[in-house]
């Protein structure tokens, strides 16, 4: 019985450590999503959009897809 806590709580803490870097690549694409559409087309190269989409695929903002000019 002991053990099984041990090993729940063992695991609920492991699941927040990945949900906090999850959240931190999360919202780093989510800041820059906004920044990129704040900018707007003129002073930001690149679909904004699009390129959320692959960063929340790939956990990082495609710089040389999306970028300020």
């Amino acid at each position: 019985m002991y053990l099984a806590e041990i090993q729940a709580v063992a695991k609920e803490r492991e699941a927040s450590r990945d949900d906090g870097a999850k959240a931190g690549w999360k919202r780093r694409c989510v800041d820059t999503h906004a920044r990129c559409k704040d900018a707007g087309r003129g002073r930001w190269a690149g679909d904004c959009y699009a390129c959320f989409v692959r960063c929340e695929r790939e956990r990082e903002w495609p710089y040389d897809r999306c970028h300020r000019r």
